[in-house]
């Protein structure tokens, strides 16, 4: 059975995609701030054990996995936290079938684990468990609630499952006890699920409405990069009022629309300062190329949002390929 364990320190908003495996997941950071934590990945055999803990203020975006079942908990969560268009909390459940785009928002500090598995599999666990549960229920992304007695249960057992390994990370190294161990975890998961049958926890209709704006926002600025995409263009294109697109993303994010976008196209700049292995990247390039051609406002800007120059960011990171970068 093929075992693999992987543990990736947090330190900047880049991180978080580099450390969840296996996904596009796309991360932008909301506040100025540091995104600080860790992520912790299992491989058991066609299983694929996620957790992280993880402090800031963030939106991730994007499929948990294109082939396999997502299923998950949130552990511990302090502040506002939304997923898709539900408000949720500690003790709270996901489903996320395969390719299915997950958009969550936290917005000071969260702990979850995340489960990606073939639908097969999660079927023949049930079935072990005489938990019934139709591959219908699996195939519709949604987030439950279970019982209030019945969530401190769930948490506590997947956390005391995470310690041991923490406490003796041996266990990783034997298939036997590594298979053990995740199905402790997803017998926890299953019976929380089992609790909840169909009864999803209840979404905010405005809410859903601001999604769609925010995500088509999103979508029309992606596709307009090499211009600048004015807010009245925006509503123009979306058929909205000023208000209903100011409304949307301060529902979604508690930020104004420009602000936001700016956001996200600079989180844009710093993912094609540190992740490019091209030795020709530079600081101007990469902000002209997200429509950012005050350089002296665009620097102010990038170091309020991450706390350090994008020329810092670039140094360190072409230092860590063994490069010189390029001047700005």
């Amino acid at each position: 059975m093929a075992v693999f364990f992987e543990h990736t320190l947090i330190d900047g908003i880049e991180r978080i995609e580099e450390a969840v495996a296996g996904t596009h997941l796309e991360p932008t950071q909301l506040k100025p701030g540091s995104i600080l934590g860790e992520m912790t990945h299992l491989k058991v055999g066609n299983a694929l054990l996620s957790t992280a803990k993880i402090s800031g203020a963030f939106r991730a975006y994007g499929p948990l996995s294109i082939s396999d079942h997502t299923v998950g908990a949130l552990l511990d969560v302090a502040g506002l936290n939304n997923q898709w268009h539900y408000h949720t909390s500690s003790g709270d459940l996901a489903v996320v079938p395969p390719g299915v785009e997950h958009d969550a928002r936290y917005s000071k500090s969260t702990h979850w684990v995340a489960l990606s598995l073939p639908l097969g599999d999660l079927l023949e666990g049930a079935s072990l468990h005489e938990i019934r549960l139709s591959e219908a229920f699996w195939s519709e992304p949604a987030m439950y609630r279970p019982p209030a007695k019945l969530r401190p249960h769930i948490v506590t057992c997947i956390k005391s499952a995470l310690q041991h390994v923490e406490g003796c990370p041996g266990i990783l190294e034997a298939p036997y006890a590594s298979q053990a161990l995740l199905d402790h975890i997803v017998t926890a998961l299953l019976k929380g699920y089992a609790s909840v049958a169909a009864r999803e926890i209840k979404g905010r209709g405005g809410f859903v409405r601001a999604s769609r704006i925010v995500r088509d926002a999103e979508d029309y600025v992606r596709m307009h990069l090499d211009q600048p995409v004015r807010a009245q263009e925006l509503c123009k294109h979306l058929n909205v009022s000023a208000r209903t697109l100011s409304r949307a993303f301060k529902e979604k994010y508690d930020l104004p629309p420009a602000v936001y976008l700016r956001r996200w196209r600079l989180c844009q700049v710093r993912r094609m300062l540190t992740k490019s292995d091209n030795s020709e990247v530079s600081v101007s390039g990469s902000a002209l190329a997200f429509g950012f051609w005050e350089f002296g406002r665009f620097a102010n800007q990038y170091r309020h949002l991450f706390g350090e120059l994008p020329s810092e960011t670039l140094r360190l990171s072409q230092a860590a390929l063994g490069r010189t970068p390029k001047s700005f």
